[in-house]
């Protein structure tokens, strides 16, 4: 028996974030919700860390989602997380792989490919490889 996958997505876009859950719960994804970084690192602590995947946009409200990434894993060192953005700049990526973070996309991203890319995050085989 298998559990169901939880997945933390962060995004200040309620149009978007509101698509991806439905696309990642069709998937077969347990996802939560969050506008804000630290609305976000509030539901990392009341869940100790039990999600299995944190997706973030980068360029969040009142904390980057770099230093919502670089506090979470501070916390939760095995904790994958994805970052987001229409726009990366090559110091964010170096950034993003200095603290842990698995792999950055480009928004818009194809659900078919964000799916994709769930999926390999979460298979412990192939998540070093992502």
């Amino acid at each position: 028996m298998t559990t169901q996958a939880r997945l933390l997505y962060v995004d200040d876009d309620e149009a978007l974030a509101f698509l991806v859950r439905r696309f990642l719960m069709d998937a077969g994804y347990a996802v939560t919700v969050c506008s804000a970084a630290a609305e976000a690192l509030q539901k990392l602590t009341e869940q100790q860390g039990q999600y299995d995947l944190v997706m973030s946009d980068i360029h969040l409200p009142g904390m980057s989602g770099l230093e919502f990434a670089r506090k979470a894993l501070s916390h939760y060192p095995e904790l994958a997380v994805l970052l987001l953005s229409g726009f990366i700049e090559p110091e964010q990526q170096q950034q993003a792989a200095l603290i842990g973070v698995r792999k950055c996309m480009l928004k818009p991203v194809n659900i078919q490919d964000l799916v994709a890319a769930t999926q390999n995050l979460l298979r412990p085989d192939l998540s070093a490889r992502a």
